[in-house]
């Protein structure tokens, strides 16, 4: 009988035993770790196939595509009307019929191809040499990272072509080639990859690329033009028609890759000689001249279809096109430039299918503008929305004028057509449309006249931009900054391509209004901006590409769909695909519009009435170069907007008139705003509205000539009466100032406009009488002797608070002396200083005046009086301030926030002013004086730098009297 103690023995030694051999513990980790790699492998695989069979298409969807009836790809992309009803383009070639290879063995009229065809040897062997391999599975071919059969690369590009380039996409293609292939035989993918293939510019098919380059059926070619073919299929854009020579040479290099692969005898080669091979003769022009709105929408579908995708057919496009507008705007175009260059037959080309072109105003048929040639853009926008109602890029034939072709949409020169963006960027600096600028020659020779060929002197920043005046658009824009302007200008949708070697820090007024280039696209999106009150729409080009600073470009496309009616993309139900966000206020946005809306404004350059003027609100700008060989126009509604270039700027044969472009839109304007309301812009709340003088822009005093009613942003208002017209009492006789010495029947009061030193040479040159500096020189000899004086203050200086007169009164028998003041130069009463003093004085402090409250012209009295009351007296005339000078910080904004990206340099802009005139301005950051300014525009440019900064100006006038103000701004990175 066994114990406890001895199976407790036993239970031991088999512990023991188990401790010196682990071998079965590492069996069952082994076994552990076996069965849990195999699940994540099981699970691993399961992931992997459904992650490449997810939403993987059908391989029946390639007979959608390539059926020889009804096959989507049989016909070509469409563009239609704004409604979809009318076909406004399509891509293809007219002359070039559409034709697709069949099997043998089907029916139909198609031409057949079979695999003993040198063109079926000479793509096999180029693309997949082990063709005759099974079609079964084979595990090698998904470990190729590469496309290894013609199946794999038609389900790659017809089937995948929504999917980025990845390795998921290459196994599914492979997948897909393989399904392809058991379904159809290679045969018919082998065909369907030739009649979808493309072999130059839309030109698709290889039926339809061998009648094209060989006149001859793709079943007909011979080994040569077969390699020729596949050459041409590698590289589509290197064709025979382009580069024959260079297709000879790739030819060359596809035979040797045939006779490497096998499908093709040494003897075949051998009678393939490179002399023979002959291509027909270009009888058209594969470089098809498409209407502009055509590569506009391909552009923005760009980043959701692949242009081969779309070129190669079966779409459906909705435009943004206004059917009528766009025949109206083309026609419109094609009868002015008939007309501009002399062609008489233009007059009588009737109008009835050109409605518009009635509107345009009348051109002398005697009157030839133009011997070369000319070029036209224009585009009609709906600002709300940033569509594209219209557009077109078009040139005159050179020999046949009135025959027209689609032309690119080329950069050209901007011109003036820039300078609104230049006053919005100083408007939202503080200066308002009341500011007063000067129109007065430039320092620089090679300027832009006015066109009267006159310069105006002080104007209104209205008069001056509503007139085109260029040289106050020069003022500011150095006033400013280049760096700021072309932030501002980039920030409404302008890419200003500039001229080589020039940069924003050496880049000069003349070069950025005359040698940079701008689009008709750029400046149709800035102006939208303003007809928007200050939002910016458009679809954006760069959303999905690594763009610092994605574009919003105009809108072209509402909805695209497959031949079948099924919508692919439909931009109006997708806002992710567009943009509409604030970029500029409202207020600055209508500041700028109520500028260029004011028909009254530009009647001094343009007349009255002119082309600009439609009868309903509208805003308008005209755009001049250097030259007289192309013009701008551009003009807005609150409905719409138009943007019109004329010209030709490569011809110096060339004299066009501002007219001519400004008729255009004229005509533009009134026919695409037939059945819309005459409505205005909204007045922004922040806005308001003062009278002024003109031209100062200051309050209205008695001096001043003119009053009128000005806007201004809440907060930039005038506080200083005008001091631009002063009046001064002259002496007739002598044109000097008068003095109280003056006889009273010569003073009379004479208006002077008071002229900045940098206006003199003008005033003088156009012969305006200046205020005169020195004083007459009648002196009345009031007193006999050197016993009466005053040594202190001198004649007419300026003097302000406590009044310290110091000078001599004495004499023999002295009895006391007085001083007393009145106002004017001719006191009606004077007021005693002080009491009478019963001492003399000699060279000494004579009393005290306090000139608190007091302002204006004043003559001190000194009266000496003896002991027989006999009086002699002296006098002076002095000109008391006591009012300190306005100031005002208007840029930067009090706890403004402003980036160095936006703003690399910014202006500090100061407005000073001062009923007698400013002494000096000293201006401080961070505690630390930057600069005394003497003379206006007080304005000075400073490097920005990251962090809190501090800026304090301190004005004084000539008196003395002094101001200050300060503005806390931060700048971020």
């Amino acid at each position: 009988m066994r114990t406890v103690s001895h199976v407790t023995r036993q239970r031991r030694k088999r512990e023991q035993v188990q401790r010196r051999n682990p071998l079965p513990l590492l069996g069952w980790l082994l076994a552990t770790l076996t069965s849990l790699l195999l699940t994540f492998s099981i699970f691993g695989f399961a992931w992997i196939v459904s992650f490449l069979l997810r939403d993987l298409p059908p391989p029946e969807k390639i007979e959608q595509l390539l059926d020889s009836q009804n096959g989507s790809l049989k016909f070509p992309t469409r563009f239609f009307d704004r409604e979809g009803k009318t076909v406004l383009a399509s891509l293809e070639h007219p002359a070039i019929e559409r034709l697709w290879l069949k099997q043998p063995d089907s029916p139909g009229a198609q031409p057949a191809l079979d695999l003993d065809s040198p063109l079926a040897r000479a793509l096999i062997a180029t693309f997949e040499p082990d063709f005759n391999q099974t079609a079964g599975f084979d595990l090698r071919d998904f470990i190729t990272p590469n496309l290894n059969t013609i199946a794999q690369r038609l389900a790659y590009d017809l089937l995948l072509w929504d999917e980025p380039a990845s390795w998921r996409k290459t196994m599914r293609a492979k997948i897909l080639g393989k399904q392809l292939n058991q379904r159809y035989g290679k045969l018919q993918t082998l065909l369907w990859f030739l009649n979808s293939a493309r072999f130059g510019p839309l030109i698709y098919g290889a039926e339809t690329s061998a009648r094209l380059y060989f006149n001859k059926s793709a079943a007909e070619l011979n080994i040569l033009e077969a390699a020729a073919l596949i050459s041409i299929l590698e590289s589509p854009t290197i064709h025979p028609f382009n580069a024959p020579e260079v297709v000879r040479k790739r030819t060359g290099d596809i035979l040797v890759r045939i006779l490497k692969s096998g499908w093709i005898k040494a003897e075949e080669i051998t009678l393939a000689n490179l002399e023979n091979l002959e291509f027909s003769s270009p009888s058209i022009d594969l470089n098809l001249n498409q209407p502009t709105y055509v590569e506009l929408t391909l552009e923005q579908l760009a980043e959701h279809y692949p242009r081969e995708v779309i070129e190669r057919g079966g779409w459906e496009i909705i435009t943004t096109i206004d059917n009528e507008l766009q025949h109206n705007l083309e026609c419109t175009l094609e009868i002015q430039m008939s007309r501009l260059t002399g062609d008489e037959r233009a007059f009588a080309i009737p109008t009835t299918e050109c409605q518009a072109a009635f509107l345009l105003p009348g051109i002398p048929s005697t009157t030839q503008t133009s011997v070369d040639p000319l070029q036209a853009q224009a585009i009609i926008l709906d600002p709300t929305t940033s569509q594209i109602l219209a557009i077109a890029s078009i040139a005159q034939n050179k020999d046949q004028k009135l025959s027209y072709q689609y032309h690119p949409l080329e950069k050209h020169t901007p011109g003036t057509i820039l300078t609104p963006l230049v006053y919005l960027a100083a408007f939202s600096r503080g200066i308002q449309p009341a500011t007063l600028q000067w129109d007065i020659p430039p320092d620089s020779e090679d300027t832009l006249a006015n066109l009267d060929g006159k310069f105006h002197g002080p104007i209104r920043a209205r008069i001056a931009l509503a007139n085109d005046y260029f040289a106050p658009t020069l003022a500011l824009f150095n006033q400013i900054g280049t760096e700021t302007i072309l932030n501002f200008v980039h920030q409404l949708g302008i890419n200003t391509e500039l001229p080589e070697s020039t940069s924003a820090f050496n880049l000069t007024p003349q070069q950025f209004f005359f040698s940079s280039k701008v689009s008709l696209l750029e400046i149709a999106q800035a102006y939208q901006v303003l007809a928007n009150q200050g939002v910016l729409s458009g679809w954006v080009q760069g959303r999905f590409s690594f763009q610092e600073s994605p574009q919003v470009k105009p809108i072209l496309v509402q909805k695209v769909s497959e031949r079948n009616g099924q919508t692919s993309l439909d931009w109006n139900n997708h806002p992710n695909l567009l943009q509409r966000k604030p970029v500029i206020s409202p207020e600055l946005a209508y500041l700028l519009t109520n500028v260029l809306a004011d028909e009254a404004a530009r009647w001094q350059a343009f007349g009255h009435p002119n082309p600009f003027e439609i009868g309903r609100p509208s805003a308008a700008k005209l755009g001049r170069t250097l030259n007289s060989n192309q013009f701008w126009a551009v003009g807005y509604t609150p409905q719409r907007l138009i943007v019109v270039w004329l010209g030709n700027e490569q011809s110096q044969g060339i004299s066009l008139k501002p007219s001519a472009v400004m008729n255009v839109w004229h005509a533009l304007m009134q026919y695409s705003s037939r059945g819309l309301s005459a409505t205005d812009w909204t007045v922004p709340q922040k806005l308001v509205r003062l009278n002024v003088c003109d031209p100062s822009g200051m309050l209205p005093d008695e001096d001043c000539p003119s009053i009128v009613n000005e806007i201004f942003i809440a907060g930039f208002e005038p506080r200083q009466t005008d001091h631009l017209f002063q009046t001064y009492l002259i002496n007739e006789q002598t044109g000097r100032l008068a003095t109280i010495f003056t006889p009273l029947e010569l003073v009379k009061e004479q208006r002077f406009l008071t002229i900045p030193p940098e206006a003199l040479a003008w005033a003088m040159a156009e012969g305006i009488p200046l205020p005169p500096k020195e004083y007459d020189r009648i002196q009345a000899q009031l007193h006999s002797s050197d016993n009466i004086q005053i040594n202190s203050p001198q004649m007419f200086s300026y003097v302000r608070g406590v009044v310290e007169i110091s000078g001599t009164a004495a004499g023999e028998d002295f009895q006391y002396y007085r001083l007393q003041v009145g106002e004017g130069l001719y006191p009606r009463q004077w007021i005693q200083i002080g009491t009478d003093t019963p001492t003399p004085v000699t060279a000494g402090k004579l009393g005290v005046w306090d000139t608190q409250g007091l302002n204006g012209l004043y003559t001190l009295q000194l009266q000496v009086v003896d002991k027989e009351n006999r009086v002699e007296t002296a006098l002076l005339q002095l000109i008391v301030d006591n009012t300190p000078p306005a100031l005002n910080i208007l840029f930067p904004q009090n706890e403004g926030t402003y980036s160095m990206k936006e703003y690399p340099s910014m202006t500090f802009q100061i407005q000073g002013s001062d009923d007698l005139g400013i002494q000096r301005m000293e201006v401080f950051l961070d505690g630390k004086k930057l600069q005394i300014l003497t003379q206006p525009p007080y304005a000075l440019p400073w490097r920005t730098n990251p962090g809190s900064h501090r800026i304090k100006v301190v004005i004084y006038d000539l008196a003395g009297n002094r101001s200050q103000a300060e503005a806390f701004f931060t700048i971020t990175r």
